[in-house]
């Protein structure tokens, strides 16, 4: 048994070769730190100091039965088939890199230490197991991860540290991470006194100061704050314009009854006095928007246009957004 501190952190994880894992939190950075394809199995907890991105790359890489969570999870032990780390270090820049924050650990050979840290883990998984007890509650926990970093970011609490990920690489975890919504270049026609009585940043001469993108939705539509949009302009006949790019907006704020023209009445907001996270893949390049118009035009992907003379709901398509992104990830990888 030994004392392991930074700088040391990283040569005592490749010693013990991790096979289970149970940490309070992760990182963008996790895979930098062990060898992902050892491990078997981890415990941790789905809270503000765990990066959402990360815990998708583990569940890609484990599968949702072998990722558990525990919210009061504050342990952070590593333990191989014949060596076991365990100490103050998560599993993430700031607990592992000598540039983090300092740690202190201890780093053992001993079978009886293995074999005693190995029926914590039991314990600790058989808590995670009772608190989390199917797939969807982790979803869910996750979705709301998610936007709760997603808010600490745009207010500044949190630094954003996640890159964006390529389209091919991004998963969903549900059909409430983003929304995919057409729009078409219209003068709006604002009600101030609403805007100003729910938000009085938002009178008429200080609206342009405030407001960087907006677009409007039915009163039914229930979009949530702390998510994403992928925009997209549309020609008359609903199809997506070939010469205009899409964009992403991030939902900042939503403010029912507060547009006049009937019937899309509700307005979404990204404000330009509050911080961007992360978006949710890259759209910059040609081949994605692309790829992702010839999937808007599909006509299995209808919902997602304006048809005739009724309202379109922005919600009407939801069911529909786990699939959209895999055949754009697929229009994408046939094209390239």
């Amino acid at each position: 048994m030994r004392i392991i501190t930074n700088p040391h952190l990283i040569d005592a994880l490749r010693e013990v070769h991790p096979v289970r894992i149970a940490v309070a939190y992760v990182g963008i950075d996790w895979c930098s730190y062990i060898d992902k394809h050892a491990l078997a199995e981890i415990i941790l907890s789905p809270t503000i100091g765990s990066n959402p991105r990360a815990i998708r790359e583990i569940v890609e890489s484990l599968g949702w039965k072998n990722v558990h969570f525990l919210d009061e999870l504050h342990a952070k032990v590593y333990i191989g088939e014949h060596k076991a780390a365990f100490g103050s270090f998560n599993l993430s820049k700031n607990g592992i890199n000598e540039t983090g924050l300092e740690e202190l650990g201890v780093l053992t050979d001993d079978k009886t230490d293995v074999t005693n840290l190995n029926v914590e883990f039991v314990r600790l998984r058989k808590l995670a197991l009772s608190s989390y007890q199917t797939e969807s509650k982790k979803k869910k926990r996750l979705e709301e991860l998610q936007a709760e970093r997603n808010r600490a970011i745009a207010e500044g609490i949190l630094r954003n540290d996640t890159p964006t990920c390529e389209l091919i690489a991004y998963t969903p975890v549900s059909e409430n991470e983003l929304y995919v919504m057409w729009y078409r270049d219209v003068v709006v026609k604002f009600n101030y006194e609403e805007l100003m009585a729910q938000d009085r940043e938002l009178e008429e001469k200080n609206f342009n100061n405030v407001v960087n993108f907006y677009t409007t939705v039915l009163e039914e539509d229930n979009i949530k704050p702390d998510t994403w949009i992928l925009l997209w302009q549309a020609k008359q006949d609903g199809m997506p314009m070939s010469m205009r790019h899409l964009q992403w907006m991030y939902v900042h704020q939503v403010v029912p009854q507060s547009v006049i023209d009937e019937p899309y009445t509700k307005i979404v907001l990204e404000r330009k006095d509050k911080k961007r996270p992360t978006e949710p893949f890259d759209i910059k390049s040609k081949d994605v928007q692309d790829a992702i118009k010839s999937v808007l035009r599909k006509t299995e992907f209808s919902a997602f246009r304006e048809q005739g003379i009724e309202p379109w709901s922005a919600l009407a398509c939801n069911s529909k957004i786990l699939e959209f992104v895999n055949a754009a990830k697929y229009a994408v990888k046939k094209d390239g």
